[in-house]
C-alpha cells in the first residue's frame, strides 16, 4: 500500500498535521499550567498579606499559640489551605492542622529563602495522597525586617483535573482533526494521482500501439501540463507513423512493380521481403519456391553462386556481378546491398 504514491502523499500529510497538533497541545497545555499556577500563586499571596494584617499589629512574642492558632483558624475557614505561622527561627508558633508541631523547627528551601529574602515557593508531591500540592512562604515583616513568615500550601488537585480534562479535549479534537485531515487528504491527493494514473494506462496502451489515446485537460497546474505534453506526443507519433506507414507503402509499391527482382534476407538467412519479379525468376528453375519466412540463402547461393556464401551476422559489402545460367538460358545482374536494421546491425 505504501508504494502508492497516495498513501506516501496522505502519510506525509497525515504526519504533519499530527506534529502540528502535538507541537501546538504542548504548547498549550503548558501555558495553560503556567496561568493556572500563577494564578493559584497570587492568590496564595494575597491571602498571606491578608493573614499577616491580622498578626502585625502585635509582636509574634506577645501572642500565644491559641490567639494565632484562633486567627488561622477563623481565616482558613475562608479557603481550602493549610496554613502555618513561623518565627523568624522557623519555629512553627501557630497552625491549622495538628498543633503537635507547634515548638518544632522547619528546615525547607522556601522557608529558608523566604526568611532571607523574599516570597519561594515549591511543588511537591503529597505521599498519602500521591497529589501535587503548591508550597508558598511570605515574609512577615514588622518595622522593614522579617519576624517571621506565613506558611501555606494548598493542593492542586482541581488545577490538576482542569488541565486533565484540556489534555483530553485536545487528544479527542487531534483525533478527530487527524480522521478529517486523512479523509481530505484521500481526496485531495486523488486530484494529484487521478491524472498520472490515467496518463499511465494511456501510455501502456500507446505502448502497444494504439496512438489514439489522449487525456482531457481542464487544470492549468503540472498536472494540466504533462496532460497537454501527453496529447502532444501522442499527436506527433501517430502522425510519424502515419508518414513512415505511408513512405513504406511507397516503397513497396515501387519494389512490387519494378522488373528487377528484390530479395531482402535477415542476418540469419530467413526471407524478409521478396518482389514478384524475383519469384517469378526463381520459380523458373522446376522446385524452386521462395516466400516469405524460409531460408534463402541456400536457394540464393545455389542460384548466384559461392559470391554470396556467408554466414549470418558477417559484414558484407555491396558488390555487383554477373551469373550465367544454362537452363534456362540466360545472363542475370546480381547485386548485393546489405542495409541496417532498427538495431543498428547489418
Amino acid at each position: 500500500m505504501l508504494k502508492s504514491l497516495q498513501w506516501k502523499i496522505v502519510l506525509i500529510y497525515s504526519l504533519l498535521l499530527l506534529f502540528t497538533l502535538q507541537l501546538i497541545g504542548v504548547y498549550l497545555v503548558q501555558d495553560l499550567e503556567r496561568y493556572y499556577l500563577g494564578s493559584y500563586k497570587e492568590n496564595l499571596e494575597n491571602q498571606a498579606k491578608l493573614l499577616s494584617t491580622f498578626i502585625s499589629p502585635r509582636p509574634l512574642e506577645e501572642r500565644s499559640a491559641e490567639d494565632i492558632a484562633y486567627l488561622i483558624k477563623e481565616f482558613r475557614g475562608l479557603w481550602d489551605m493549610d496554613i502555618m505561622v513561623l518565627d523568624s527561627s522557623a519555629r512553627v508558633v501557630g497552625s491549622s492542622g495538628s498543633q503537635d508541631i507547634i515548638g518544632s523547627r522547619l528546615i525547607r528551601e522556601e522557608i529558608t529563602g523566604a526568611l532571607s529574602s523574599d516570597t519561594s515557593d515549591a511543588i511537591r508531591i503529597d505521599p498519602s495522597t500521591r497529589e501535587r500540592r503548591y508550597y508558598l512562604a511570605v515574609p512577615l515583616l514588622s518595622r522593614g525586617s522579617t519576624v517571621g513568615l506565613i506558611y501555606l500550601n494548598g493542593s492542586l488537585k482541581n488545577v490538576d483535573r482542569t488541565l486533565k480534562q484540556v489534555k483530553f479535549t485536545l487528544i479527542t479534537g487531534s483525533g478527530i482533526a487527524l480522521a478529517i485531515g486523512l479523509c481530505l487528504g484521500l481526496i485531495l491527493t486523488r486530484t494529484i494521482t487521478s491524472p498520472v494514473l490515467e496518463v499511465t494506462h494511456k501510455a501502456r496502451k500507446m505502448a502497444q500501439g494504439d496512438f489514439s489515446q489522449r487525456i482531457e485537460v481542464d487544470t492549468a497546474d503540472e498536472i494540466g501540463q504533462l496532460g497537454r505534453s501527453f496529447n502532444y506526443l501522442s499527436s506527433r507519433l501517430s502522425h510519424n507513423l502515419k508518414e513512415i506507414s505511408a513512405e513504406k507503402s511507397k516503397v513497396e509499391a515501387i519494389i512490387n512493380y519494378m522488373n528487377d527482382g528484390v530479395v531482402a534476407l535477415d542476418p540469419w538467412g530467413t526471407v524478409i521481403h521478396i518482389n514478384p519479379a524475383a519469384q517469378k525468376i526463381i520459380s523458373a528453375w522446376p522446385g524452386n519456391r521462395l516466400k516469405l519466412g524460409d531460408s534463402g540463402l541456400q536457394m540464393l547461393e545455389h542460384f548466384a553462386g559461392s559470391q554470396v556464401a556467408g554466414v549470418p551476422g558477417d559484414q558484407l559489402e555491396p558488390a555487383s556481378f554477373e551469373v550465367a545460367r544454362e537452363c534456362p538460358p540466360g545472363v542475370f545482374q546480381v547485386q548485393l546491398a546489405p542495409f541496417q536494421q532498427e538495431n543498428g546491425n547489418d
